[in-house]
């Protein structure tokens, strides 16, 4: 290391220590309370004490953005407690898994049920964040790795695929991932409901037509800083802002959107039901309905095709703009199923004939929950 990099860590260890103390002296009338008057406290101190100081941090943003700044003034590239990865102008969360063999047991049962039903299997895999030409050890990221096995055994079951890379075609990965966010620009999903559309015809004659561009004057294109979270841990100076591009058709179909979770339903325009205003502090989550596993988008406005698509919030703009030219998509989420919830996907099956299902796989992490439930079996 450099004597200049020595300088600059002590100094900024230092600061924080002195920071840390005084966050401490204000924190701890409170926590000296509840040890005192509250037993759950006591029982999960650890926890808790951290829960507090972390909360009640003084200027917690403005220390997590000079944060940043050291480390990118010491040229660091993995930071956190090796949590994330700097890399090529974009960042990545850091982290090694496991093949999920529930996950592929799922799938070979799902397409099982679904070539007796006669309805296509879809699986599209968005492109691995962390695939810098392997420039990242897999040591400490090895998410391409995991991927490329599911491809494999994917495709040894006959299942029919979307890659990655064929998704990314020339774009590169900075200029289709948000560097602050785990999500994709909009441009990058634009381009994925364009590829799935294309594959959908060229594999099972599905057609999806006049779908959203880039550049589209059907649409009024609005622009915003965005600060995603992955800035939560690095701050924004780290390795610089984001712009969130929002596109509002200016014809807008009539929609109605059953949420099979709370057993209501809405009806509006695409603003008002699928931009879903109210959520505005996350941009990424103004779309659709986050939180819920099920539910039912029915453009009443269209006499295209029927899917059913199993996903996470990667795809949240790109099911919106599909909307535009679907009649119905149906959206399973598994990480939200509640406690005893069963298997929706043969009561979505049932309920309407449904031209392809799509496994829409964004986050890794995905595959930990169980897409059939607490049933474990897709009939």
């Amino acid at each position: 290391m450099r004597k200049s990099n020595y300088i600059i860590s002590i100094l900024f260890l230092l600061f924080i220590f002195a920071v840390g103390g005084y966050n401490m002296k204000r924190v701890l009338p409170g926590v000296l309370n509840n040890i005192k008057n509250d037993p759950a406290y006591r029982e999960d101190f650890n926890t808790r004490i951290e829960d507090d100081y972390r909360q009640s941090f003084v200027k917690r943003s403005t220390f997590i953005d000079g944060y940043g700044i050291v480390q990118k003034a010491m040229q660091r590239n993995v930071i956190g407690n090796i949590e994330f990865i700097r890399e090529k102008d974009i960042m990545s969360a850091a982290g090694r898994y496991a093949p999920s063999e529930q996950f592929l047991t799922e799938m070979q049962s799902l397409k099982d049920y679904l070539d007796e039903k006669e309805i296509p299997l879809l699986y599209v895999q968005m492109p691995v964040r962390e695939d810098y030409d392997e420039s990242v050890p897999l040591e400490i990221a090895n998410e391409r790795e995991v991927f490329a096995e599911y491809r494999r055994r994917l495709g040894d079951m006959g299942v029919e695929m979307l890659t990655g890379n064929e998704l990314l075609g020339e774009t590169k990965l900075q200029d289709f991932y948000f560097k602050t966010d785990i999500h994709p620009k909009t441009s990058g999903e634009i381009q994925v409901a364009n590829k799935i559309a294309e594959k959908l015809e060229e594999a099972f004659d599905i057609q999806i037509n006049d779908l959203i561009q880039e550049d589209d004057s059907r649409f009024i294109k609005k622009s915003y800083a965005f600060d995603g979270n992955l800035v939560k841990s690095a701050g924004k100076y780290y390795i610089g802002e984001d712009t969130f591009e929002e596109y509002v058709p200016m014809e807008q179909p009539h929609y109605n959107v059953e949420n099979y979770c709370a057993g209501v339903s809405q009806q509006g325009n695409f603003e008002e039901v699928i931009m879903n205003d109210g959520m505005r502090s996350y941009l990424v989550t103004s779309y659709l309905r986050y939180g819920c596993s099920y539910y039912n988008v029915n453009n009443m406005d269209s006499d295209g095709p029927n899917l059913l698509i199993i996903c996470d919030s990667y795809a949240y703009r790109t099911i919106s703009y599909l909307s535009l030219q679907c009649q119905n998509i149906t959206i399973i989420d598994p990480r939200f199923y509640g406690q005893g919830e069963g298997n929706p996907i043969p009561n979505a099956v049932a309920s309407r004939d449904y031209d392809c299902v799509i496994y829409l796989h964004g986050d890794i992490g995905i595959t930990t929950y169980s897409m059939y439930g607490q049933e474990g079996d897709v009939e």
